[in-house]
């Protein structure tokens, strides 16, 4: 071989050295900035490999990427369904109240036709009060549009918390105001006509007060004492105290009738017995039963 040929393979060998040698370098480059992409996706030391690798690292440098994306997307996946869970329902007291949500809607806004009901033939009530127990069994025929009325109040808790709050002896103990303003204006000139008196006011009868001619709203008296001159008055009991009679001749009569203020418990409610007659017995809970 001469001279001439011997410097030209060495040209060759020198030229194909070079080109691996700048493959190599591309391909490391390469593997590098995909290295670097996956680490800025994960860059704690938790979770993907430092910077200085080996280089037998690169070749799965395409499948940890792969790996974390599919494991970045389940992490969103995840905090969108927890954010979901914990959102807060929406507030309760934002939606229109009806009767299965708010029981005073039924006092504060009442359904005329459900206001207009009929009631059973009869039922009883059973009066919690700061006594004791008073049962009252209610007969529609003796006073249909009263009992009505009064099964209405009672079914959605107009009593719970009325105080007895005028008490003549020997004569009445009058309730029927809920004490609480809202409700009581609700009923104010909601009056249902009057019913013929078909039973004597006698002791321990139920019914409903007026101030007038077809002026019944939601104020009951019990008789304390036979009253036959509420018989031509066109009072018409529609009930009777079978049980208890004994809790109402003890309710508290200290106050007479100065407790007896009607428009200062219908502007007050019972805000107003509280502050100037702290003793007032009261109704607690009032149940139906057939």
């Amino acid at each position: 071989m001469t001279s001439q040929e011997k410097l030209a393979q060495t040209r060759e060998r020198a030229k194909n050295r070079l080109g691996w040698r700048w493959c190599f370098t591309g391909a490391v480059a390469v593997h590098q900035s995909l290295y670097l992409r996956v680490c800025a996706l994960a860059p704690t030391a938790e979770d993907s490999a430092p910077i200085s690798a080996p280089k037998s690292a690169y070749p799965h440098t395409f499948q940890y990427m792969r790996n974390k994306l599919s494991t970045t997307v389940c992490g969103l996946a995840l905090c969108l369904l927890f954010a979901s869970c914990d959102r807060p329902q929406a507030d309760t007291a934002d939606r229109v109240p009806d009767s299965t949500v708010n029981p005073l809607a039924a006092l504060l806004n009442p359904d005329p036709a459900a206001l207009a009901a009929t009631a059973p033939d009869s039922f009883t009530l059973a009066l919690q009060t700061s006594k004791g127990e008073i049962e009252v069994r209610v007969r529609r025929d003796w006073s249909p549009l009263g009992a009505d009325r009064l099964h209405y109040l009672a079914t959605h808790g107009f009593f719970d918390g009325a105080r007895f709050f005028r008490i003549v002896p020997g004569f009445i103990v009058q309730f029927g105001l809920s004490g609480r303003p809202d409700v009581d204006r609700a009923f104010k000139r909601r009056m249902i006509a009057d019913d013929p008196v078909t039973q004597s006011n006698r002791r321990g009868t139920l019914v409903f007060a007026t101030s007038g001619p077809n002026t019944r709203t939601t104020q009951l008296f019990i008789n304390l004492a036979d009253n036959p001159s509420l018989d031509r008055r066109g009072f018409s009991p529609m009930g009777e105290v079978v049980r208890g009679m004994d809790v109402v001749d003890r309710i508290n009569a200290e106050y007479g009738e100065q407790s007896n203020i009607q428009g200062r418990i219908e502007r007050e409610g019972n805000a107003f017995f509280r502050a100037r007659f702290p003793a007032l017995d009261s109704i607690v809970h009032v149940t139906i039963t057939p």
